[in-house]
C-alpha cells in the first residue's frame, strides 16, 4: 500500500447528478478523532501518501488539523481532491498549504461555465474553479485536473484540456462517468459508448501533448484504444490505494464498483490483462461486451 484515501464525508456544495456521494449525504462525516485514527493506521500499514476525498473534503471543519496531523506523521504527498470552489478564496488556500497540503486534484466537469455549471447544478462554480486553479498554480503545489467524461462533455474534452493547461495545470486524468450508486432517474444517456468517445479522447491526448501536459485515462481498457494510446490507460490498482469511507473498514480502490471492472471470457487470452481491470459492470449492462476484444500484447 502506497496511498490511503480518507473520505472525510459525503457532503458537497455541488449537486452533480452522476455523483454517488449524493446518495450518501445523510451519512455523518468522520470526526477529527476518526480521521486521526485512520491517518495513524495508514502509516502503520505502510502508506506513504494520503488523499483526502469526499463528497467535498474542503467543507469538513477539521480538514486543516487533519492535514497538519498527516504532515506530523510523515506523509510525503498530501492530496486534496476538490471541486475547487473553496480554493477560490486565497486565505483558505493558504491555510491548506501552510498546514502541509502539497497536491490538489481539481474536478472539471465542463470546458466552460455553461457546461460545468449545468453538471454541478451550482451557478458560478466554474468561475470559482478557475480562480481556485489560478490560486493553486501560483504556489509550489502539484495541481492536476480530473476531467469527467459524459456524453455531454466528451465532445469538448480537448477544449477543457486547453483551458486548464493554459492556466498551468500540468496533468490530466479522464474519468468515465459511472451509474453505480446514483439515485437520479434517466441518467443512462450520460454514459457515452466507447466507440463514440475515442476520437474525442484521442484529440484531448493530442492537445495535452501540444501543451506540455501529461494525460491518462481511467475505465477505458487498452483494447478500445489505438496502440499509440494504450499506455495512457491506468487503473486504480496501480495506485496501491486503500480507501476508507465513514463507517467502513479499508478496502482497495480496485475493489470499488466505480473503479474495478469485470473480465470477459475472452479477456483470458489478452496480452494486456495483467495491466487491465476490464470494463466496468455498469458499462457492460448498458452496452454489452461487443466493443472489447483480446490484444496480442
Amino acid at each position: 500500500m502506497d496511498w490511503i484515501e480518507i473520505v472525510v464525508g459525503f457532503g458537497c456544495n455541488c449537486r452533480c447528478r452522476v455523483c454517488p456521494a449524493a446518495s450518501q449525504s445523510h451519512v455523518p462525516g468522520m470526526s477529527a478523532k476518526e480521521i486521526a485514527h485512520w491517518l495513524e493506521e495508514g502509516r502503520e500499514r505502510g502508506a506513504k501518501h494520503v488523499w483526502f476525498g469526499g463528497g467535498e473534503p474542503t467543507l469538513h471543519p477539521d480538514l486543516i488539523r487533519s492535514i497538519e496531523r498527516a504532515r506530523e506523521l510523515g506523509y510525503h504527498r498530501i492530496r486534496i481532491q476538490t471541486n475547487g470552489i473553496r480554493c477560490a478564496y486565497l486565505p483558505f488556500t493558504r491555510r491548506c498549504l501552510d498546514a502541509g497540503a502539497n497536491e490538489f486534484s481539481l474536478s472539471i466537469k465542463g470546458a466552460d461555465a455553461a457546461s460545468h455549471d449545468q453538471a454541478t447544478q451550482n451557478p458560478g462554480s466554474f468561475d470559482r474553479l478557475i480562480q481556485g486553479t489560478q490560486n493553486l498554480v501560483a504556489t509550489d503545489a502539484r495541481v492536476e485536473g480530473d476531467i469527467l467524461i459524459t456524453s455531454h462533455s466528451m465532445t469538448r474534452l480537448a477544449d477543457a484540456v486547453l483551458r486548464f493547461a493554459g492556466l498551468g495545470v500540468g496533468r490530466f486524468t479522464f474519468w468515465l462517468t459511472s451509474l453505480f450508486g446514483t439515485q437520479a432517474k434517466g441518467l443512462e444517456p450520460l454514459v457515452p459508448r466507447m466507440a463514440d468517445l475515442m476520437p474525442f479522447l484521442e484529440s484531448a491526448f493530442q492537445t495535452a501533448d501540444r501543451n506540455g501536459a501529461a494525460a491518462t485515462t481511467l475505465h477505458t481498457p487498452p483494447c478500445v484504444l489505438k496502440p499509440e494510446y494504450r499506455r495512457r490507460y491506468v487503473h486504480a490498482g496501480t495506485w496501491k490505494l486503500s480507501v476508507i469511507t465513514p463507517g467502513s473498514e479499508p478496502f482497495s480502490a480496485e475493489e470499488s464498483p466505480i473503479e474495478g471492472g469485470a473480465y470477459l471470457k475472452t479477456c483470458s487470452g489478452c496480452g494486456m490483462r495483467s495491466n487491465c481491470l476490464g470494463p466496468r459492470k455498469d458499462y457492460l449492462d448498458l452496452f454489452g461486451p461487443e466493443e472489447f476484444s483480446p490484444l496480442s500484447s
